[in-house]
């Protein structure tokens, strides 16, 4: 496949229930796995404290780049399908959970269908997010300006790089 007919699309990974670290690799290694994505780029692992209801653990956060020739569907389709087998359930709002994959953006694609929202409604106010976001692709655009610049405007609160905690 030529990288002319591919699809840029960033993927917000997170996970604060069992190992990890090893569910969070995991679950990369079966994003590379899948026909139809090319490339993957992960950023540096963060640091950050549950935002969801009652005492969660704190998360351990990143992006990845991906080239693709999946639709943003199907790239949907696959995310949730890594989650659930991973032991995702989908019981509580911002609950605990074993891995959490969100698509943040898809090039040349934007839906507001509830079910395809993209760009992600709230990646810009999420810290989490657009810190290791801006580690991989600063440049990126989202709502007019770049990730670097979401970056400058985002405060580092209650965030920090993973091995650095």
């Amino acid at each position: 496949m030529k990288s002319a007919d591919l699809s840029r699309a960033y993927v917000s990974w997170g996970s604060n229930l069992g190992d990890s670290e090893s569910l969070v690799a995991d679950a990369i290694d079966r994003l590379i796995a899948i026909d139809g994505i090319f490339e993957v780029t992960c950023s540096p692992a963060y640091r950050s404290k549950a935002i969801g209801p009652g005492e969660q653990r704190d998360y351990h956060n990143g992006v990845v780049e991906i080239k693709t020739s999946l639709t943003p569907k199907s790239l949907l389709e696959v995310l949730h399908r890594i989650e659930a087998s991973l032991g995702r359930e989908r019981i509580v709002r911002w609950g605990a959970r074993t891995v959490d994959l969100d698509l943040l953006d898809y090039e040349g694609f934007s839906s507001d269908v509830t079910e395809l929202l993209i760009p992600h409604p709230r990646a810009h106010l999420r810290n989490f997010v657009i810190y290791p976001w801006a580690d991989i692709a600063p440049n990126w655009r989202l709502h007019s300006q770049s990730i670097e610049q979401w970056r400058k405007e985002t405060p580092d609160e209650d965030l920090s790089l993973w091995q650095d905690s």
